[in-house]
């Protein structure tokens, strides 16, 4: 049996991850009820109709098609999902191609995971 106390928790902590199957794998397809946030936008100034961006912040589905990222009226899912340098709160990066029909002008831009929207105090220009 077990030698100490220590030893038997260890021992019943592999058991108890043996039984839950794969371990500790996190399904991505379920809302955390937490808002995404949005720290900023890059370029500032993009094109519709296929130019690229990243939205930085937090908050976002590492499944990159379960983040629908809105420009003013217009919205995409997300192409791409990764990690981002956390200074400044970018702890996460959706990548993104401004859809054609976006208005010139400066436009918000806002993300929804699942039922979760973000802030909507984020602005960039799409120049015509």
């Amino acid at each position: 049996m077990c030698k100490s106390v220590v030893s038997c928790l260890v021992l019943l902590s592999f058991f108890m991850f043996q039984a839950c199957g794969d371990g500790l794998n996190f399904d991505t397809t379920v809302a955390t009820g937490t808002d995404p946030y949005v720290h900023r936008v890059d370029p500032a100034n993009v094109k519709a109709g296929g130019d690229a961006v990243t939205v930085y912040g937090y908050g976002f589905s590492s499944e990159a098609a379960s983040n629908i990222i809105s420009f003013g009226s217009s919205s995409v899912t997300a192409l791409g999902y990764a990690l981002a340098n956390p200074a400044e709160g970018e702890i996460e990066a959706l990548t993104a191609t401004i859809p054609a029909g976006v208005s010139a002008g400066d436009v918000t831009v806002f993300v929804t995971v699942f039922e979760n929207t973000s802030n909507a105090n984020i602005t960039f220009t799409i120049n015509p």
